[in-house]
């Protein structure tokens, strides 16, 4: 609330492209590192969603994540792109979080015991605290092949590798999976700050963290 005062509201969303030489790299990394699962738990003082096990399972099945380490390539790629998101976010802001996974073609959809959609694959809000966004760079084209992404009304395609797209995540969005290709999509969660703070001190964690367990947590 007091960094809206202070900067303004943020728009709805907006798309900028990520260079495919760091997109490369990012894929190189990607496919270097371990591939984690869900846990369905919370760690690093970090909140997690506690969704139903049987979604976890799914997921885990259809999705494949990738542990990341803090390093020198994300520092300098962060510190690059920052100008980008901080012209989006019109205030100072920290990177929450970093995650990145591939999705499987033709991703099953999972229905609860009352008959609901879950998962990524439907219009959802993801239910963050305020002053939480999305950056997700999608490290290969958006297109009926490899999946694409909707927001609201809006859906986003591209035949070029690294369409980066700037979000309110509690606003109604969804994937959409592709029918025979992985898709590759790399996640910042971003939070933003009423004064400067090192971005960078925060963004490795694993694929079941969230948001900060409290927001002062940016500042010190």
């Amino acid at each position: 609330w007091i960094v809206s005062i202070i900067y303004g509201k943020v728009a709805p969303y907006d798309v900028f492209q990520t260079n495919p030489e760091d997109v490369d790299e990012i894929r190189k990394i990607l496919n270097s590192s371990k591939e984690v699962k869900l846990l369905n738990n919370n760690s690093k003082g970090k909140l997690g969603n506690q969704l139903e096990q049987e979604l976890y399972d799914l997921m885990n099945a259809e999705q494949t994540w990738f542990e990341l380490k803090k390093n020198s390539f994300f520092d300098n790629f962060f510190k690059k792109i920052k100008p980008v998101l901080k012209s989006y976010l019109k205030s100072p802001f920290i990177i929450v979080h970093l995650n990145a996974w591939k999705t499987r073609p033709n991703m099953k959809q999972y229905f609860d015991s009352d008959g609901n959609q879950r998962g990524p694959n439907r219009m959802h809000a993801d239910g963050y605290p305020p002053g939480h966004y999305k950056c997700m760079i999608y490290l290969q084209p958006l297109n009926s092949f490899f999946g694409k992404f909707q927001f609201e009304q809006k859906i986003f395609e591209s035949e070029k590798t690294g369409c980066s797209i700037l979000f309110d995540n509690n606003l109604k969005h969804q994937s959409i999976t592709g029918s025979s290709h992985y898709r590759y999509c790399l996640e910042l969660t971003l939070m933003r700050t009423a004064i400067e703070v090192d971005m960078l001190k925060c963004y490795e964690g694993t694929p079941d963290d969230k948001w900060l367990l409290q927001a002062y947590q940016a500042y010190i």
